[in-house]
Formats: C-alpha cells, structure tokens, sequence
C-alpha cells in the first residue's frame, strides 16, 4: 500500500475541490453538524423530538448539497459546450455514477474539516454569556485556519480517490497490465 496518494488521486481531489469550493462544501459540512447535534441530542433524555429534526435537517442538506453539485456540474458542462462543440474527454464531466462517487467523496472528505471547525468554533465560544453583541469579541478564522481546512479536505479527498477508485479508473488499469 502506498504511503502519500498517487498524482491521479491528487489532480481527482483537485478537480473535486473547484466544485467543492462553490458553496458545496457548506452543505456537507452543515450535514456532519447536524448529524453530531442528533446524536448529541440522541443521548439527552430530554430532548424527545430533537434528534429527528436533527435528522431531518442533516438529510436536507445533503440532498442540497447534492442538488448544487448537480447544478455546478452542468453549469461547467454548459461553459465547456461554449468553447468546444466535442470538449476533450479528460475535462468532460463523467456520467452520474461518477457523480455519485464523487459527491460520496466529497462528503467524507469532509468530516475531518468538519470536526476541526467544530472544536474551533466550541474553543471560541465566550465563559461569560453577555446579553449585549459586541462586535469586538467574535473572532473570524485567520488565513492560516482557512488553509488549514483546505488542505486537510484535499488531502483526505487525495486518499479516499486512492482507496476508493472509480470501477471504470479500475478496469483501465488493469487493461493496461
């Protein structure tokens, strides 16, 4: 087994970030927040009906997620359309099996991102609960958080490419052995 990820699995994950990076990120990010709020609220006996809104609300962002995905794809096959009347296959956007792949990648690459904001949003909050909102005590994530998240997303979305290949990627390896 490989120890880093082979330059097929990085330029994959590349490619998966510039769709990632229009807004479908949040979505899968807002998933594994409201999965670990109904499971958080799972383990409270009090709270009866919470987990399910949870739930609820983890599911819709997802299938969000996937419908902006959806979007962003055809929109990129839409601008290759315009340049090329038969755009060069690499580029192409595959078919919706691959799609699915891909936004299963996505997705779990996702969660360790997810988790890192999580603390860090947690480690933010005030001892001291104010009434009034002062502008002065919320903090914004540096640059360097924000690097942070990306290349913990593409270096995890590198790895899930490497172990989990596409069945087609698969076939063509093993032709060309």
């Amino acid at each position: 087994m490989k120890v880093f990820p082979s330059l097929s699995s990085w330029v994959h994950a590349a490619k998966l970030y510039g769709a990632a990076s229009t807004g479908v990120l949040i979505f899968t990010v807002m998933f594994w927040f409201f999965i670990l709020a109904a499971s958080v609220a799972f383990e409270d006996s009090t709270a009866e009906g919470l987990p399910v809104v949870f739930l609820v609300f983890s599911i819709a962002s997802l299938l969000a997620g996937f419908l902006l995905y959806q979007v962003v794809r055809f929109l990129y096959w839409a601008f290759l359309r315009l340049f090329w009347q038969h755009p060069p296959r690499s580029i192409t956007p595959q078919g919706f099996r691959a799609s699915l792949h891909s936004y299963s990648i996505l997705t779990v690459a996702s969660l360790p991102s997810s988790i890192i904001a999580i603390f860090y949003g947690v480690l933010l909050l005030p001892s001291e609960p104010s009434i009034i909102y002062r502008r002065d005590f919320y903090h914004q994530p540096s640059d360097v958080v924000i690097a942070l998240f990306i290349w913990v997303w593409l270096l995890t979305a590198a790895y899930l490419y490497q172990w989990f290949p596409l069945r087609q990627q698969q076939k063509r390896s093993i032709e060309s052995v």
